[in-house]
């Protein structure tokens, strides 16, 4: 990339779905991950028969949990989740929505602290050459720099989801972890300064 020029991948997003046969991991993960909570008003409306009422009722409806921070954050916000999160996370937030009766949605917003943010623009501004590498057969193959950039790239890009998808999976597992493990449908917002990305 030109001098000065910086690439960031500061959030992160990753949904998982729940239907009739999936619905227990949302049912029985919500209560442990509240359980975590502080500063939440004990008042409040049980999330998990708010699912169940709101399913009832044919979907429709939202209800976005506390901020999740770990343990050693510096920040402090009143309602929040203290909770592990992964390398490089600064904290996360959790969305749940009743989309129909049988169909209720999780997605899960994970915000990069700098240096992860920034460690796409090392990668892509890293010095490299092309390489010969021998194949065991007696071939060999040529990978270029772009080629190597490219699967570095997509190899610090499938971390980031697979470390996202199995924090997700540990406290909600749901539909998609269960049809392809570690793959929710993921969103990555990238950007750039000057160059288009």
């Amino acid at each position: 990339m030109p001098d000065g020029e910086q690439v960031h991948v500061p959030v992160i997003w990753l949904t998982e779905l729940y239907t009739p046969t999936t619905l227990v991991g949302l049912l029985d993960g919500l209560p442990q991950l509240l359980a975590k909570a502080k500063g939440i008003d004990r008042g409040r409306e049980d999330l998990s028969e708010w699912v169940r009422r709101t399913r009832r009722q044919g979907g429709g409806a939202w209800q976005m949990l506390p901020y999740v921070f770990p343990p050693d954050s510096t920040r402090f916000w009143p309602d929040r989740i203290v909770d592990t999160l992964p390398d490089g996370i600064a904290f996360a937030r959790l969305g749940i929505y009743t989309l129909t009766s049988t169909v209720t949605a999780v997605t899960a917003m994970f915000q990069l602290d700098e240096a992860r943010s920034r460690a796409l623009g090392t990668i892509v501004n890293q010095e490299m050459s092309t390489q010969t590498k021998l194949l065991p057969h007696g071939g060999h193959t040529i990978s270029d720099v772009r080629w190597q950039k490219q699967e570095a790239a997509n190899a610090w890009r499938a971390r980031l989801r697979d470390d996202a998808a199995r924090w997700l999976a540990e406290r909600l597992p749901g539909s998609f972890h269960r049809l392809a493990p570690g793959q929710p449908p993921t969103i990555e917002f990238l950007h750039t300064e000057l160059q288009l990305p």
